[in-house]
């Protein structure tokens, strides 16, 4: 109880400070920051992690923003160095994730680690979906911010023979691919960074056990069950539903856990940033004017449009790209930790 009054003081705390801070930089519009304020409060109050992972997210998207700044401002109309966020881009990029979180605290519980015994239990689904999520938000920040500086023209993602103008939607290049891959693997080793209990008792015996049983001279193995309390008498038979690859036993779960995290998110980042340039070159209009020589939100006079139909705003390809990052994510357990879990 404590503990919980403790964290949701400290998120009132940072979730204030974060909103208050970007209206008054002008990153966040008002109703920005309202929003900004009660995603931050939300992922805080569920746990460490999320809020940690939730600020990461916001933190360098505003950060890259600033990068390059002289070159955007030449190529993207209304360009401004802190974003000018207002709730509907921040629900967009944060509202299906806090929900996973929400949903994990009141079904599963606290936070904890991975559960490799079980890959496709309800707290490594809604886990896996959150941090796909936010991956996929920053993959796309990433590459956005960071693809547009880029020295050779981008691609249309569904005409790659064919170029479009820096900052058109469903352009993509390959300092784009690369940034959204980075912004998703450091999503994931930014959830693993801070850490939480691990699984100890029966399931660190069970495990030490069976290897034992594999390999009895595992040294490893043997250190972990004699903490638990017991001398080194492994099982005859390994325990039910637990492989017989003594090769688990090279990772201690937390390795396993760092590496499950940062493989989700680099899945998540890259996956979801091409999601959002395929969506972006086909419902999602994009105007280039040839008088500006900048790509334009509108059709104007001057303006032709390059790519996409005027099917779906801006905002609503975030949310799309997002939501199916974290379904995704959610319903393959085993696709994406299978490969780190005992045979």
């Amino acid at each position: 109880m404590w503990e919980q009054l403790a964290r949701t003081s400290a998120g009132t705390l940072i979730a204030y400070k974060l909103a208050t801070g970007g209206l008054k930089r002008g990153s966040l519009q008002r109703d920005g920051a309202a929003a900004a304020f009660v995603v931050g409060l939300l992922s805080f109050s569920c746990s460490i992690r999320c809020g940690v992972t939730l600020l990461f997210f916001y933190k360098s998207g505003s950060m890259l923003t600033r990068v390059g700044a002289d070159v955007k401002r030449k190529v993207e109309e209304g360009y401004a160095a802190e974003g000018q966020r207002g709730a509907a881009q921040v629900l967009a990029c944060s509202a299906v994730g806090v929900a996973a979180a929400v949903l994990r605290r009141a079904l599963v519980g606290p936070d904890a680690p991975l559960d490799f015994s079980d890959l496709a239990s309800a707290g490594n689904r809604l886990t896996l979906a959150y941090v796909s999520f936010f991956a996929c938000c920053a993959g796309d920040t990433w590459a956005s911010e960071l693809g547009v500086l880029s020295a050779s023209p981008p691609r249309l993602i569904t005409q790659p023979w064919r170029t479009a103008p820096a900052g058109t939607n469903g352009g993509v290049s390959a300092l784009g691919t690369l940034a959204s891959a980075a912004g998703g693997a450091c999503t994931g080793a930014c959830r693993r960074g801070i850490r939480v209990p691990a699984h100890t008792g029966a399931v660190a015996r069970t495990r030490a056990r069976h290897v034992l049983v594999c390999n009895p001279t595992c040294s490893r193995a043997q250190r972990l069950y004699r903490r638990q309390g017991h001398s080194h008498q492994p099982l005859a038979v390994p325990p039910p539903g637990i492989g017989a690859c003594h090769a688990a036993c090279l990772l201690p779960p937390s390795g396993r856990e760092a590496l499950g995290l940062v493989w989700a998110g680099l899945v998540g980042g890259v996956g979801g940033s091409l999601l959002d340039s395929l969506l972006g070159a086909t419902v999602q209009a994009t105007y280039y004017d040839e008088a500006s020589r900048m790509v334009v939100g509108r059709p104007t006079p001057k303006a032709r449009r390059v790519a996409g139909l005027p099917l779906l705003s801006n905002e609503m390809v975030n949310f799309v790209s997002t939501a199916a990052a974290a379904v995704a994510a959610a319903s393959a357990p085993r696709l994406l930790l299978g490969w780190l879990a005992p045979a």
